[in-house]
Protein backbone atom coordinates (compact mmCIF):
# COMPACT_ATOMS: atom_id res chain seq x y z
CA UNK A 1 0.00 0.00 0.00
CA UNK A 2 1.04 3.61 -0.09
CA UNK A 3 2.05 5.29 2.42
CA UNK A 4 -0.30 8.06 3.50
CA UNK A 5 -0.40 11.31 5.58
CA UNK A 6 -3.42 12.79 7.07
CA UNK A 7 -2.85 15.79 8.86
CA UNK A 8 -4.75 18.89 10.43
CA UNK A 9 -4.40 21.85 11.63
CA UNK A 10 -5.89 24.71 14.66
CA UNK A 11 -5.30 27.58 16.09
CA UNK A 12 -8.90 27.28 18.17
CA UNK A 13 -10.38 25.28 20.68
CA UNK A 14 -12.72 22.84 18.95
CA UNK A 15 -11.93 20.09 21.99
CA UNK A 16 -15.42 20.11 23.57
CA UNK A 17 -16.97 19.95 19.91
CA UNK A 18 -14.87 17.30 19.31
CA UNK A 19 -15.81 15.03 22.40
CA UNK A 20 -19.58 16.16 21.45
CA UNK A 21 -19.52 14.54 17.81
CA UNK A 22 -17.18 11.96 18.65
CA UNK A 23 -18.18 10.51 21.36
CA UNK A 24 -19.26 7.32 19.68
CA UNK A 25 -15.87 6.96 18.22
CA UNK A 26 -13.19 7.82 20.99
CA UNK A 27 -12.60 5.02 23.84
CA UNK A 28 -12.99 5.39 27.56
CA UNK A 29 -9.11 5.22 27.94
CA UNK A 30 -8.44 7.55 25.17
CA UNK A 31 -10.74 10.59 26.70
CA UNK A 32 -9.07 9.64 30.28
CA UNK A 33 -5.55 10.26 28.77
CA UNK A 34 -6.97 13.38 26.89
CA UNK A 35 -8.21 14.47 30.51
CA UNK A 36 -4.61 14.50 32.36
CA UNK A 37 -3.09 17.02 29.85
CA UNK A 38 -3.54 20.23 31.69
CA UNK A 39 -4.32 22.87 28.66
CA UNK A 40 -6.88 22.53 25.76
CA UNK A 41 -4.06 22.60 23.54
CA UNK A 42 -2.34 19.30 24.20
CA UNK A 43 -6.01 17.92 24.90
CA UNK A 44 -6.74 18.88 21.84
CA UNK A 45 -3.43 17.68 19.83
CA UNK A 46 -4.26 14.18 21.61
CA UNK A 47 -7.38 14.13 20.64
CA UNK A 48 -6.93 15.12 17.27
CA UNK A 49 -4.14 12.47 16.42
CA UNK A 50 -6.42 9.54 17.83
CA UNK A 51 -9.41 11.00 15.36
CA UNK A 52 -6.09 11.11 12.51
CA UNK A 53 -5.78 7.09 13.02
CA UNK A 54 -9.42 6.54 13.09
CA UNK A 55 -9.38 8.58 9.90
CA UNK A 56 -6.63 6.78 8.14
CA UNK A 57 -7.53 3.30 9.27
CA UNK A 58 -11.36 3.50 8.08
CA UNK A 59 -9.44 4.12 4.64
CA UNK A 60 -8.07 1.03 4.82
CA UNK A 61 -11.37 -0.59 5.61
CA UNK A 62 -11.10 -1.08 9.45
CA UNK A 63 -14.55 -1.25 11.24
CA UNK A 64 -16.39 2.30 12.76
CA UNK A 65 -14.54 1.18 16.61
CA UNK A 66 -11.30 0.21 15.38
CA UNK A 67 -9.78 2.60 18.06
CA UNK A 68 -11.33 0.37 20.90
CA UNK A 69 -8.61 -2.57 19.52
CA UNK A 70 -5.44 0.27 20.77
CA UNK A 71 -3.09 -1.15 22.72
CA UNK A 72 0.17 0.47 24.02
CA UNK A 73 3.77 -1.32 23.32
CA UNK A 74 6.01 -2.03 26.35
CA UNK A 75 7.70 1.50 24.82
CA UNK A 76 4.22 2.95 25.11
CA UNK A 77 3.47 3.30 21.64
CA UNK A 78 0.21 2.68 20.49
CA UNK A 79 -0.70 0.29 17.87
CA UNK A 80 -3.50 -2.11 16.82
CA UNK A 81 -2.33 -4.84 14.31
CA UNK A 82 0.51 -5.67 12.35
CA UNK A 83 -1.26 -4.78 9.15
CA UNK A 84 -1.15 -1.29 9.30
CA UNK A 85 1.39 0.59 11.12
CA UNK A 86 0.62 4.68 11.84
CA UNK A 87 3.21 6.95 13.95
CA UNK A 88 1.57 10.46 15.26
CA UNK A 89 3.33 13.80 15.95
CA UNK A 90 2.54 17.43 16.56
CA UNK A 91 3.59 20.71 16.56
CA UNK A 92 2.32 24.18 16.84
CA UNK A 93 -0.85 24.12 15.18
CA UNK A 94 -0.94 21.12 13.12
CA UNK A 95 -1.50 17.32 14.26
CA UNK A 96 -0.16 15.10 12.07
CA UNK A 97 -0.04 11.13 11.17
CA UNK A 98 1.39 8.29 8.78
CA UNK A 99 0.04 5.32 8.31
CA UNK A 100 1.87 2.51 6.46
CA UNK A 101 2.47 -1.48 5.39
CA UNK A 102 5.83 -0.93 7.74
CA UNK A 103 6.70 0.69 10.89
CA UNK A 104 6.94 3.99 10.53
CA UNK A 105 7.82 7.25 12.29
CA UNK A 106 7.10 11.09 11.66
CA UNK A 107 8.02 13.84 13.22
CA UNK A 108 7.70 17.39 12.58
CA UNK A 109 8.64 20.00 14.35
CA UNK A 110 7.92 24.46 14.54
CA UNK A 111 11.00 26.33 13.37
CA UNK A 112 11.97 28.53 16.10
CA UNK A 113 14.80 30.32 16.92
CA UNK A 114 17.24 28.26 19.89
CA UNK A 115 20.56 28.05 21.04
CA UNK A 116 22.39 25.42 18.83
CA UNK A 117 25.14 25.00 21.07
CA UNK A 118 22.77 23.62 23.55
CA UNK A 119 21.94 20.47 21.21
CA UNK A 120 25.50 19.57 20.77
CA UNK A 121 25.36 16.18 22.34
CA UNK A 122 23.02 14.85 19.77
CA UNK A 123 25.39 15.11 16.73
CA UNK A 124 28.42 13.53 15.80
CA UNK A 125 31.51 14.97 14.91
CA UNK A 126 30.18 14.98 10.79
CA UNK A 127 26.56 16.43 11.52
CA UNK A 128 28.28 19.06 13.28
CA UNK A 129 30.67 20.04 10.31
CA UNK A 130 27.62 19.58 7.84
CA UNK A 131 25.60 22.35 10.34
CA UNK A 132 28.74 24.97 10.69
CA UNK A 133 28.92 24.70 6.49
CA UNK A 134 24.91 25.13 5.97
CA UNK A 135 23.53 28.08 4.35
CA UNK A 136 20.87 28.48 7.12
CA UNK A 137 21.99 26.39 10.47
CA UNK A 138 18.58 26.68 12.03
CA UNK A 139 16.74 25.21 9.43
CA UNK A 140 19.17 22.86 8.96
CA UNK A 141 19.11 21.59 12.80
CA UNK A 142 15.26 21.22 12.44
CA UNK A 143 15.86 19.06 9.46
CA UNK A 144 18.81 16.78 11.57
CA UNK A 145 16.28 16.90 14.57
CA UNK A 146 13.22 15.74 12.76
CA UNK A 147 15.40 13.04 10.91
CA UNK A 148 16.48 11.74 13.95
CA UNK A 149 13.00 11.48 15.67
CA UNK A 150 11.23 10.44 13.23
CA UNK A 151 13.79 7.03 12.81
CA UNK A 152 13.63 6.49 16.85
CA UNK A 153 10.02 6.65 16.41
CA UNK A 154 9.87 4.45 13.46
CA UNK A 155 11.94 1.78 15.84
CA UNK A 156 9.49 2.30 18.64
CA UNK A 157 11.84 2.18 21.37
CA UNK A 158 11.06 5.81 22.67
CA UNK A 159 13.72 7.45 24.95
CA UNK A 160 15.55 4.91 24.73
CA UNK A 161 17.21 5.28 21.68
CA UNK A 162 19.69 8.44 22.03
CA UNK A 163 19.67 10.95 19.25
CA UNK A 164 23.38 10.72 18.70
CA UNK A 165 23.01 7.27 17.85
CA UNK A 166 21.12 7.83 14.79
CA UNK A 167 23.86 9.24 12.29
CA UNK A 168 23.17 11.42 9.08
CA UNK A 169 25.90 10.90 6.10
CA UNK A 170 26.80 13.77 3.80
CA UNK A 171 25.01 11.49 0.95
CA UNK A 172 21.73 11.85 3.54
CA UNK A 173 22.16 8.54 4.70
CA UNK A 174 20.65 7.70 7.85
CA UNK A 175 21.54 4.67 10.01
CA UNK A 176 21.25 3.51 13.41
CA UNK A 177 22.75 0.86 14.73
CA UNK A 178 23.31 -1.47 11.44
CA UNK A 179 20.25 -1.29 10.26
CA UNK A 180 19.86 1.85 7.14
CA UNK A 181 16.06 4.01 7.30
CA UNK A 182 14.76 5.69 4.28
CA UNK A 183 13.69 9.43 5.33
CA UNK A 184 11.79 12.17 2.95
CA UNK A 185 11.01 15.72 3.99
CA UNK A 186 7.30 16.91 3.75
CA UNK A 187 6.96 20.10 2.01
CA UNK A 188 3.16 21.13 3.01
CA UNK A 189 4.18 22.86 6.38
CA UNK A 190 5.88 26.40 5.76
CA UNK A 191 7.79 27.48 8.98
CA UNK A 192 7.54 24.02 10.11
CA UNK A 193 10.04 20.66 9.03
CA UNK A 194 8.33 17.94 8.36
CA UNK A 195 9.85 14.12 7.80
CA UNK A 196 8.78 10.53 7.73
CA UNK A 197 11.37 7.72 8.19
CA UNK A 198 10.24 4.38 6.30
CA UNK A 199 11.91 0.63 6.49
CA UNK A 200 12.09 0.60 2.57
CA UNK A 201 12.07 3.39 0.27
CA UNK A 202 8.81 4.87 -0.34
CA UNK A 203 7.73 4.35 -3.63
CA UNK A 204 4.38 6.32 -3.06
CA UNK A 205 3.05 8.90 -0.58
CA UNK A 206 -0.20 10.36 -0.32
CA UNK A 207 -0.48 13.85 1.61
CA UNK A 208 -4.06 14.76 2.83
CA UNK A 209 -5.51 17.49 5.24
CA UNK A 210 -8.06 16.62 7.23
CA UNK A 211 -10.78 18.76 8.39
CA UNK A 212 -12.90 18.28 11.73
CA UNK A 213 -14.02 21.76 12.36
CA UNK A 214 -17.70 20.70 13.35
CA UNK A 215 -18.08 24.19 14.48
CA UNK A 216 -18.37 24.62 10.55
CA UNK A 217 -20.35 21.73 9.83
CA UNK A 218 -17.23 20.29 7.95
CA UNK A 219 -15.30 16.93 7.75
CA UNK A 220 -13.50 17.09 4.22
CA UNK A 221 -9.82 15.40 2.87
CA UNK A 222 -8.56 17.33 0.04
CA UNK A 223 -5.51 15.66 -1.53
CA UNK A 224 -2.31 17.79 -1.97
CA UNK A 225 0.31 15.91 -3.51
Amino acid sequence: MAAVILYTDYTYCIYESLLETYTDILPLPVLKKAATFRNWQDKQAFILGRLLVWKGLKSFQYEDNCLNQLQISSYGKPYIDHQVFFNISHAGRYVICALNSEETGIDIEEIQPIELNDFNAIFCAEEKFQLSKASNPLQQFFKFWTIKESVIKAEGKGLSIPMDQVTISPEGAVSYKEKTWYVKEIDAFQDYCCVIATATQLTSLIVKKVNFDVAQSTETIVSLV
